[in-house]
């Protein structure tokens, strides 16, 4: 409240105020949040506590203040995880997302059941093709995103590009809103085609909407688009890491089987992949 601070209530996603360890406290900021850890980054003046984190909490960024205050500017410069070299339109929209998504979380509370509350929302989806505007995002998506992330390939604005350009490639954004707000871009899918099949290069959503079922959608649309091209034959890759198992199930729950240990594929002439009838999905004016 001092009329010099330059820091508002409204600045804050959300807090922990209290005497309660900070191990279980950033857990439950992680929850409330809907990201994982390795999104945080924890800053603290003292070393028993970011020795304390550091051990509860293995992988976790953590960073420890210069005594001296005029060194502390430089030090915070140099932390790489909170460096954004190319600022999105979703980056200066975070602080209302995320305060979005702690009132999502809270009326999850208090719904009995999770299919209750997913039609509750009023979930929109939508995917576009790739441009000037969403390439970007797209780029920045790939590096950053870690849980929900089939593949883990991490592309470049210029990669990007050559791929929207590929007459053998398509690539779209996927972007989604619900009845709390705007998620803006948080999907990506880079598409494939080779010879008579359709793959699935890049099938990511951002952390924030997990357990929406939006992946159902985005691989209806995706055997869409092979149905456009007179394709039956879907493949999809998932490379397991140490982040990513909140991805593993998805082909196989969409009645995809398994061809090796990382590549699933689906005849899309006898396999029907419906969207969830609690998502409003919107879809370009053509898929070919």
């Amino acid at each position: 409240k001092h009329p010099d601070m330059v820091l508002r209530k409204a600045h804050f996603a959300a807090w922990r105020i209290n005497w309660q360890d900070k191990s279980a406290n950033l857990a439950e900021l992680a929850a409330e949040l809907n990201i994982g850890l390795e999104s945080m980054v924890m800053i603290d003046d003292s070393e028993i506590e970011c020795g304390m984190i550091a051990q509860q909490l293995p992988g976790f960024d953590v960073y420890c203040l210069p005594k001296t205050p005029h060194q502390i500017p430089g030090f915070l410069d140099r932390i790489a995880g909170l460096e954004n070299i190319n600022r999105t339109v979703e980056d200066s929209k975070k602080a209302s997302m995320y305060r979005a998504q702690v009132e999502r979380r809270r009326e999850e509370a208090t719904f009995d059941n999770i299919e209750a509350y997913l039609e509750s929302l009023g979930l929109k989806v939508a995917v576009a093709a790739a441009d000037s505007f969403s390439i970007p995002r797209i780029a920045q998506l790939t590096q950053k995103t870690n849980q929900f992330n089939m593949t883990t390939r991490r592309y470049t604005e210029a990669d990007i590009g050559r791929f929207d350009s590929s007459e053998s490639n398509a690539v779209f954004a996927v972007s989604a809103a619900d009845r709390f707000g705007d998620y803006g871009i948080i999907g990506v899918l880079i598409l494939d085609f080779t010879g008579n099949a359709c793959r699935i290069d890049t099938f990511l959503l951002s952390c924030r909407v997990i357990g929406r079922r939006i992946e159902d959608a985005i691989v209806a649309f995706v055997a869409d688009v092979a149905r456009a091209r007179g394709i039956t034959d879907v493949q999809g890759e998932f490379c397991s890491t140490a982040k990513n198992a909140p991805a593993a199930a998805v082909y196989p729950r969409l009645g995809f089987e398994a061809v090796s240990e990382t590549l699933f594929r689906a005849d899309i002439s006898a396999t029907e992949i419906p969207v969830p009838a609690f998502i409003h999905f919107e879809r370009p004016e053509t898929v070919a």
